[in-house]
């Protein structure tokens, strides 16, 4: 009897801890200003280690602690948008960063006889023909 009443006590103890914090499912798309999905974008709770990355399709979907989280979205070259979790379906269209250009580098690879690779890298300022 003493194990039965155990079990129920901590069933219901169980239940609710898992009342007070349930999760919340979010999924949604990320694209850009053409409506291209942006593959492997990163998107996390803002202030957590909490996140995921879009699938090929620029699709994702994951937990997140509370129903009002602050959803980050970044992809390399694009401007990192913040929004507030409004219901299970939130998509982002990220803008390009036309800044981060500019700070872009060419790194080249050579091989030499001893299969030893060799570089050098140019900031787009000494590209042949290039004007910002």
């Amino acid at each position: 009897m003493k194990r039965l009443l155990s079990t129920i006590v901590i069933v219901f103890a169980f239940t609710l801890c898992y009342a007070e914090n349930p999760p919340f499912r979010t999924t949604g798309n990320v694209s850009d200003q053409n409506g291209e999905p942006l593959r492997f974008a990163s998107i996390t709770v803002k202030g957590t280690m909490i996140g995921t990355l879009t699938d090929w399709d620029g699709n994702y979907s994951f937990t997140v602690p509370t129903a009002d989280a602050i959803l980050v979205c970044s992809y390399v070259g694009y401007i990192t948008e913040e929004i507030i979790r409004h219901g299970q379906i939130n998509n982002f269209v990220l803008r390009e960063d036309s800044s981060s250009l500019e700070a872009s580098e060419e790194v080249r690879f050579q091989y030499q006889d001893d299969d030893v690779p060799t570089y050098s890298a140019t900031s787009p300022a000494a590209w042949p023909g290039y004007r910002f």
